[in-house]
C-alpha cells in the first residue's frame, strides 16, 4: 500500500488550527514568501513530497497565514526569498514584523521544529538574506530547526535546484525519522501521477458577470494604459529594443529608477491559438467554478472563484512562460511517447517569454523602490555612462534632472550603428543643443573596415581634462549601467587613465581614488548579466511561473515610465527582457554584504588580495567582518566576506558571513566584560550574592584571597595575599601559564584550588605572563557571585542585549545549529571540535565564545561606541567597565615588534599598542582548528574580525586586518611583515647546549630504566614505555605511534598517553645524556573524516623538554621545563636544582 492524497475543501488559512482528523499526528505547515513565484513553486514540490511520505502539508503564503498561529505550530517548514538588496518579500513582512516585536519571550517557540529553504542570487550582496535572518530569530525565541538551513542559488548551473535537490534528501530523511511510516505503508512513487489541486465545475449562466475581480480590488496596483508601444531599432536589425509608455488613471508617487512590476494579459490570439489546441475553445467562455481540492498545493494570486477558461488562460496562467523543472515532471505523466517520456525527463529550458502590448491596452502596475540614488546636492554634475540598453537608467537620471532646471549633465552613450540602435538619439541631440546635455556618442561598426572600433570608454579618454576636472575640482558623481561583461571594467580603467594623466596620480593612487569615490557613493555600477553563448545563462523572465509574469520597467521623469526590452541575439531566438535582473559588478560580489545599502567598506581589490592570500596559505576558509560607525543614532556601516570551505562535505564554497567559529583566545575580553558587569551590579546594589564576611565593597582592587579565600592560594604568599582582580586578569599575578595543569573533566572551581601546587616563576606585578588558569578563575567568581553558570550570564548579560543571536558558550548548541565550520589543523588535516559541554564548564572563560563575523559586529560596534549601542543609546557595558578593560596597565613588548609600530601594553582581555598613529585595541586567539583577531580602533571608529577555521593561521590574520585598516583608512601598505604584537603564546626555546642543564654524552642509563609511572602535583601522572615494553598498555601506546610511522630502533624514545585539554599522548626523544625532548601531541591513529589516513597534530612552539634526574644509578624523576623564561626566572629569584625551579617536577612512583 501507498500513501493516500489528504483533501481539503478550504484554502482559508485559519482552518489549520481546526483540522482534528486522523491525520494531525503526521502534519506540517510549510509557509512560504515569494515575489516572482519561485518560492511558491518550491513550496508545492515539498508538500509533494510530504504527501508521498504519508505526511499532510498544509501550504500558506505567510501574508495570507495570521502570524499568532505560529505559536500552535509543532513542525514548520518555511521557503523564502529575497528581493532587492537582501530585504523581505513582501508576504513575509506581517510575520517577521510579529517576530521582531521586543516583547516576546526567549522560549515562545519552545515546542515548534522548523527547516528553512532560502531563495536568492549570489551575485547580489546579501545572499538568502531572509531565510538567514529567520532562521536565527526563530531559534533566538526558543524554536529548534531540525535540519540546517539550504539556500537556493540563481546563480548555479541548475538554478535553484542545484540546493534544493541535495535539501530535499535531507527532509525526506528527517522527516521519515520524524513521522516512520506505518507498516505496510511505501512511500508514494514519484511515477505516480499527483492528485489535481481543483476541480472546475460548471457555474450558473452569466455568474461570472457578477463576480468581482480580485486583481481591480487590490490597491497595490495601478491601473495604466499603454500610450506608445515603438519600436527603437531598425526593422532590419537583429535587435527589437521597445520603448514604452504609460498613462496611469490616478495619481502615482515614484523617484528616478524606480521600478514596476506589470501584471500583464496575454494576446487574445495566443489565447485562442493553445484553448483550440488543447480542445477547449468550444467551452472556452461558459462560466465556471474553480474549488480547491487540496490544502497543500498553492494556486495563482487573486484568481476568482467564478469565471472563464478563457479568462484563467488570458489573466492568470501565462501559456508562454518558460516552465520551470517541476512543469516538466508533471508534463511527463501524460506522455505516451516513450522518447518524449524520457526527454521530458531532462528537458530544461532558459528561454524567455515575451509580450507585446499595442497602445489602448491597460495594465495593472505596482510601484517599486529602485536601487538608483541622486546626489544630494542637485547642482552637482552628473557623468552617465549607459551603452546599449543601460541607457535606460540614465535616462530616467537626465530627465529628472532636467526637469528640475539641472543641466550639469554629461552623458556617454555607445551602440553599433547610428542607424541602428542608437536609443533616444532625437532625444539626446535634442538637449544638447538646448545646452542641457553634453552628449557624446560611439557607434562600434560605423567606422571603416581595418579601423579600430571605438567604445564609450575611448570617448572618456578623449575627453580626460574635461572629465577631471568634473570629478576632482567638482565632485560629479559617476553612473555606469548595462552589460556587466566587459563594459564597466573598461570604464573603469578609462577613469583610472585620466586620474593619471590629468591628475599626475599613480596607478596605484588611481585605482584607490576610484575605490574612495565608490566609498562616497559617488560611483555605482548598475549593470547586469548580458548573456553569451557557453558562458552565462540566458535570462529569464522576472516571473516564470505558469500563473503570470512581470516586467521591470525603469522609471523616467514625470508621468511617463519607460521599459527597455532587448530582442534576438541576446541568448536565444525571441525576445528577451533586459532589465529584469540587475546585477552588480563588483568582482567576488557573491561574499559581500552591506547594510542599508550604503557603500561598501572594503574593495573587491582587498577582497581579492585576501581570497589570493587564504589559497596561498592553505586556509580552508575565511570569515570577516567589518564595522564602522557612521554618525550618532545611526545604524554602523557593515560589511562581511566569507571565503572557502566550511564543510568537508560542502562544494568549497560554502563558508558564509553567519558561519559559527570559537574565538579562542579573543573569549578573554568576554570574561573580563561580563566580571565588570557584575562588579557594576554590586555598585548599584543588584547584586544577587552577598559578599563574604568583612569584605564591604567588590571591585577591580578587591583582592581574590577575598572572594575567594577557601579556595584562592598560590606557592608565593605575597601574590597570595595582595593580589588583585586587576592583576589576574592583566597576566601579572606571578603565576606562567601551566596549560597541562588542567583537563576534560575539570571545573573552575578544581582549577582554581589546583593552582596552590603550581609554581610560580615571578613577583607579583613584576612581568607579564600569559595565563589561561586567570580566566578560569574569573569565570569561578562571576558564577560564585552572580549564581549563574559563567555561560547563562554571559548570554543574558552580553549576548541578548547586542541580539549576537546564533552566539554561544555551548558547543552542542552551535553544532546542532547547521552553522558550525568544521576545523582543520595547519597541515591541512580536518580534525573534531576539541572542545566538548564538559571542556566548556572549566575553558568557557580563556576561550570558550563560538560566534561568526555577523555577531561579532555587533561586539565591536559597541565597544567602539565605548560600550554604548551606537543607534538605541543604551548602555551595553559600562564606560567604567569599558576604561578599565581596554585600558593598557602592563608591558607586553617593551620594543615595536615591527615598523609602524609601538610597544604593546595589556589590559583585561585587550591588548593596546598603535599602529601607523591608529589607536589599535585588538587580541588573537587559537586553539586546534581556530585562528581569529578581534581588532577595534577608537580613534577610526573601524573595527575588525576575522575567523579562519584552521589553526595556526595567526600570522595571517594579522596580515589582513592590517591591510583591512590601511585600505579604510587609506594607508599605505608598505609594510609586508606578519609579526603580531598579540602574545597568545610565547614559544618556548629549548637550548640544549646550556651546561647548567645539559649532561653531555650518551644515555646514562638503559632505556628501560627511565620507563615507568611518574607523577607531578598538578599535573597528575604519566607513564612511559620503551618500543620493547610489553604491558597492554604499552601495547595500545605503541600500537597508536606506530599508526603514524614506524617505531624508531636506533634512537631511544619514550612513549605514553597523557589526556590533557590539549594533547592525547607525550613522546620523549632523546637529545644528550639524561635530557630529552618533549613533544605532546593529538593522536588519530584512524585519521578523521574522509581521510582515514593515521596523523598526528601538535602546536608549534609547544616543545619542551625534561631532565631526569639520576641517582645512584636510580632514576627518581624528571623536571619538565616548557617556559624557559620562567624556570630562568625561579632560579634567579629561588636558586636550587633544576628540580627545584622546573616547570613542573615528576616524581617516579
Amino acid at each position: 500500500m501507498t500513501c493516500s492524497s489528504p483533501s481539503s475543501s478550504s484554502s482559508s488559512a485559519v482552518d489549520h488550527a481546526e483540522h482534528n482528523d486522523e491525520h494531525d499526528e503526521r502534519t506540517l505547515t510549510i509557509l512560504y514568501a515569494t515575489e516572482t513565484g519561485t518560492a511558491q513553486d518550491v513550496a508545492d514540490r515539498l508538500a509533494r513530497l510530504c504527501r508521498g511520505l504519508c505526511i499532510r502539508a498544509r501550504v500558506h503564503s505567510m501574508d495570507a497565514y495570521p502570524p499568532e498561529e505560529l505559536i500552535n505550530e509543532a513542525l514548520v517548514v518555511f521557503v523564502v526569498s529575497t528581493t532587492g538588496s537582501g530585504h523581505e518579500p513582501r508576504a513575509m513582512i506581517p510575520l517577521w514584523n510579529m517576530l521582531l516585536r521586543a516583547d516576546l519571550p526567549e522560549d515562545l517557540f519552545e515546542d515548534l521544529s522548523f527547516a528553512v529553504f532560502g531563495l536568492g542570487d549570489s551575485a547580489y550582496e546579501k545572499f538568502c538574506w531572509p531565510a538567514k535572518l529567520l532562521s536565527r530569530r526563530l531559534v533566538s525565541l526558543g524554536a529548534s530547526e531540525f535540519i540546517a538551513r539550504g539556500e537556493g542559488d540563481d546563480q548555479h548551473g541548475m538554478g535553484v535546484d542545484g540546493a534544493l535537490g541535495p535539501w530535499t534528501k535531507q527532509l525526506s530523511a528527517a522527516l521519515t525519522d520524524i513521522f516512520p511510516l506505518p507498516d505496510g505503508i511505501e512511500p508514494e512513487s514519484s511515477d505516480t501521477l499527483p492528485s489535481a489541486r481543483v476541480s472546475i465545475l460548471d457555474a450558473e449562466p452569466g455568474s461570472h458577470l457578477t463576480c468581482k475581480d480580485p486583481l481591480s480590488e487590490d490597491p497595490s496596483y495601478h491601473l495604466a494604459s499603454v500610450t506608445c508601444n515603438r519600436r527603437m531599432t531598425a526593422d532590419d536589425w537583429n535587435q527589437d529594443v521597445r520603448h514604452f509608455e504609460f498613462s496611469f488613471e490616478g495619481d502615482i508617487q515614484y523617484q528616478p529608477g524606480d521600478v514596476a512590476v506589470i501584471h500583464p494579459e496575454a494576446l487574445p490570439s495566443d489565447v485562442e491559438a493553445f484553448l483550440s489546441c488543447i480542445g477547449y475553445a468550444n467551452i472556452a467562455d461558459e462560466p465556471v467554478t474553480i474549488q480547491r481540492t487540496l490544502d497543500d498545493q498553492s494556486l495563482p494570486d487573486r484568481l476568482p472563484t467564478t469565471t472563464t477558461i478563457r479568462e484563467i488562460f488570458t489573466r492568470y496562467l501565462d501559456i508562454n512562460a518558460v516552465p520551470r523543472r517541476s512543469f516538466f515532471e508533471l508534463l511527463k505523466h501524460f506522455a505516451q511517447d516513450e522518447l518524449e517520456i524520457e526527454k521530458l525527463g531532462e528537458f530544461l529550458s532558459d528561454e524567455g517569454a515575451y509580450e507585446m502590448y499595442e497602445p489602448g491596452d491597460k495594465l495593472r502596475i505596482g510601484l517599486q523602490k529602485g536601487f538608483i540614488t541622486l546626489p544630494p546636492n542637485p547642482k552637482t554634475p552628473v557623468i552617465c555612462i549607459g551603452p546599449g540598453t543601460g541607457i535606460a537608467p540614465m535616462r530616467s537620471i537626465i530627465q529628472e534632472r532636467i526637469y528640475d532646471g539641472i543641466y550639469e549633465n554629461t552623458l556617454y552613450f555607445g551602440c553599433r550603428h547610428a542607424l541602428k540602435d542608437h536609443h533616444y538619439g532625437e532625444e539626446w541631440e535634442q538637449y544638447a543643443s538646448e545646452g542641457k546635455l553634453t552628449y557624446r556618442v560611439a557607434f562600434s561598426r560605423d567606422g571603416p573596415e581595418g579601423v579600430a572600433r571605438t567604445y564609450v570608454q575611448h570617448l572618456i579618454k578623449e575627453d580626460s581634462s574635461r572629465i577631471w576636472d568634473l570629478i576632482e575640482t567638482r565632485n560629479a558623481w559617476v553612473y555606469i549601467s548595462g552589460s556587466s561583461n566587459k563594459m564597466p571594467a573598461a570604464v573603469r580603467a578609462a577613469l583610472q587613465q585620466v586620474l593619471v594623466s590629468e591628475g599626475g596620480k599613480t596607478e596605484e593612487d588611481a585605482k584607490d581614488y576610484i575605490v574612495r569615490m565608490e566609498r562616497e557613493g559617488r560611483l555605482t555600477e548598475e549593470c547586469w548579466i548580458r548573456s553569451t553563448q557557453g558562458l552565462q545563462k540566458p535570462l529569464r523572465p522576472a516571473m516564470v511561473l505558469t500563473y503570470g509574469w512581470q516586467v521591470i520597467v525603469l522609471f523616467a521623469a514625470n508621468v511617463l515610465a519607460d521599459v527597455v526590452i532587448g530582442g534576438p541575439g541576446y541568448g536565444g531566438d525571441d525576445p528577451q527582457l533586459i532589465l529584469q535582473q540587475q546585477r552588480s559588478n563588483l568582482k567576488n560580489a557573491s561574499v559581500l554584504a552591506t547594510v542599508d545599502g550604503k557603500v561598501p567598506i572594503l574593495s573587491t581589490d582587498f577582497l581579492t588580495f585576501v581570497e589570493e592570500l587564504r589559497q596561498n596559505t592553505s586556509i580552508p576558509g575565511i570569515s570577516l567582518g567589518v564595522v564602522r560607525l557612521a554618525g550618532e543614532s545611526e545604524e554602523p556601516i557593515t560589511q562581511f566576506a566569507a571565503f572557502g570551505r566550511k564543510l568537508e562535505d560542502g562544494d568549497g564554497h560554502d563558508l558564509t558571513s553567519d558561519t559559527l567559529f570559537c574565538l579562542a583566545s579573543c573569549s578573554k575580553a568576554f570574561l573580563s566584560a561580563s566580571l565588570g558587569l557584575l562588579i557594576d551590579d554590586f555598585a548599584h546594589g543588584r547584586n544577587a550574592t552577598p559578599l563574604p564576611a568583612g569584605l564591604s565593597r567588590f571591585d577591580w582592587d578587591t583582592k581574590i584571597a577575598a572572594l575567594l579565600p577557601e579556595e584562592w592560594q598560590l606557592d608565593d604568599r605575597r601574590s597570595t595575599l595582595a593580589a588583585n582582580v586587576r592583576d589576574v586578569l592583566g597576566h601579572v599575578s606571578g603565576l606562567p601559564r601551566h596549560d597541562g595543569a588542567y583537563r576534560p573533566g575539570d571545573t573552575t572551581g578544581d582549577v582554581v584550588r589546583r593552582m596552590r601546587v603550581l609554581r610560580t616563576a615571578y613577583e607579583l606585578r613584576e612581568k607579564y605572563s600569559y595565563n589561561n588558569q586567570m580566566y578560569m578563575l574569573g569565570a569561578h567568581i562571576i558564577e560564585t557571585y552572580s549564581g549563574l553558570p559563567y555561560q547563562d550570564f554571559v548570554a543574558e548579560r552580553v549576548f541578548k542585549p547586542l541580539n549576537m543571536s546564533t552566539s554561544t558558550l555551548w558547543p552542542s548548541e552551535a553544532t546542532s545549529s547547521g552553522l558550525f565550520t568544521d576545523t582543520w589543523t595547519k597541515d591541512g588535516r580536518r580534525i573534531p571540535f576539541w572542545f566538548t559541554d564538559e571542556i566548556s564548564q572549566v575553558n568557557a572563560g580563556p576561550g570558550g565564545v563560538i560566534s561568526s563575523a555577523e555577531d561579532m559586529v555587533k561586539w565591536l560596534a559597541v565597544l567602539l561606541n565605548h560600550g554604548v549601542h551606537p543607534v538605541s543609546g543604551e548602555t551595553i557595558i559600562p564606560r567604567s567597565v569599558y576604561d578599565a578593560t581596554t585600558t593598557a596597565r602592563h608591558v607586553v613588548h617593551g620594543r615595536p615588534t615591527e615598523p609602524y609600530g609601538s610597544i604593546v601594553g595589556y589590559g583585561m582581555g585587550w591588548n593596546r599598542w598603535t599602529f601607523k598613529g591608529q589607536d589599535m585595541i585588538m587580541h588573537t586567539g587559537g586553539i586546534p582548528g581556530f585562528s581569529t583577531i578581534a581588532v577595534f580602533s577608537p580613534s577610526s571608529n573601524l573595527g575588525v574580525v576575522i575567523l579562519t577555521n584552521a589553526d595556526e593561521k595567526a600570522e595571517q590574520n594579522f596580515v589582513i586586518a592590517k591591510r583591512a585598516f590601511d585600505e579604510v583608512l587609506e594607508l599605505p601598505h608598505a609594510d609586508t611583515g606578519i609579526a603580531s604584537p598579540n602574545p597568545a603564546r610565547i614559544p618556548p626555546q629549548a637550548h640544549l647546549e646550556a651546561a647548567a642543564y645539559v649532561h653531555s654524552g650518551m644515555l646514562l642509563q638503559d632505556l628501560e630504566a627511565y620507563t615507568g609511572t611518574y607523577s607531578a602535583p598538578g599535573y597528575g601522572a604519566i607513564t612511559l614505555c620503551s618500543a620493547q615494553s610489553t604491558s597492554h598498555y604499552c601495547h595500545e601506546v605503541l600500537q597508536d605511534f606506530a599508526s603514524l610511522r614506524p617505531l624508531p630502533i636506533s634512537e631511544p624514545h619514550l612513549y605514553g598517553a597523557y589526556k590533557t585539554m590539549w594533547s592525547t599522548h607525550v613522546r620523549l626523544s632523546h637529545s644528550a645524556g639524561v635530557v630529552f625532548h618533549a613533544t605532546f601531541p593529538a593522536l588519530f591513529p584512524h585519521g578523521y573524516g574522509k581521510n582515514t589516513s593515521a596523523f598526528g597534530t601538535y602546536e608549534t612552539g609547544s616543545d619542551a623538554w625534561v631532565e631526569f634526574a639520576v641517582v645512584d644509578g636510580k632514576v627518581e624523576g624528571f623536571s619538565l621545563v616548557v617556559d624557559e623564561e620562567a624556570v630562568t626566572a625561579r632560579r634567579r629569584r629561588r636558586g636550587g636544582t633544576l628540580k627545584d625551579v622546573a616547570d613542573a617536577w615528576f616524581e617516579k612512583i
